[in-house]
């Protein structure tokens, strides 16, 4: 019989871990039926960022080839932040639908820049969606994976992760073709 006596220490230090990463903005694009959803989780700190500008945006919208992406809606302000970083081939595309408060990564004049909600504090809370409506993944040009832009230093370090969402048809081809390649080893042997 197997102890399950450091269970509780183990399940103890995770919860730790967890609670103590530092804060990041999170946002997932993934397919959610027939339409494409961004979605913002988390929080930022600004600290070692510099104001640039504040402008408003009806709507969010996204180009992957120039590694831009705005979720939500409203008025926000510009803070600078490098490297640019594209997330696949596609255009420019605009979002149908949007609710919270406006946040992206945007290439601006001559750099790429953090847009936080206009009189953002460090801290609060972010969450915002834009639907791309009748989209997909392919679609709108995003190639899946991570793409992650970090700023700051020590305990002002923080960051933007983007999550591009295989979509679930990729996953089952891929279990497919799997499927099939361990099916010929089985009749080899």
């Amino acid at each position: 019989m197997r102890s399950t006596s450091k269970l509780p220490i183990v399940c103890l230090v995770a919860l730790f871990v967890a609670g103590s990463a530092s804060a990041a903005v999170n946002v997932t694009l993934e397919a959610v039926g027939v339409d494409v959803v961004a979605t913002v989780t988390g929080t930022a700190n600004l600290t070692d960022l510099t104001y640039e500008d504040s402008g408003n945006f009806g709507g969010g919208g996204l180009s992957s080839s120039a590694g831009s992406f705005l979720v939500g809606t409203g008025e926000f302000d510009i803070y600078s932040l490098l490297p640019s970083i594209p997330f696949g081939p596609g255009g420019n595309f605009t979002s149908d639908s949007n609710t919270g408060s406006a946040l992206g990564v945007f290439f601006y004049t001559t750099i790429t820049t953090l847009l936080v909600p206009a009189d953002y504090a460090s801290g609060e809370s972010l969450n915002a969606t834009s639907t791309f409506n009748n989209k997909t993944i392919a679609d709108i040009g995003a190639t899946p994976g991570s793409y992650v832009w970090n700023w700051g230093t020590g305990a002002n370090a923080d960051s933007v992760t983007l999550t591009v969402v295989p979509e679930s048809n990729t996953y089952a081809a891929l279990a497919g073709i799997f499927a099939l390649a361990c099916v010929a080893m089985r009749r080899r042997k």
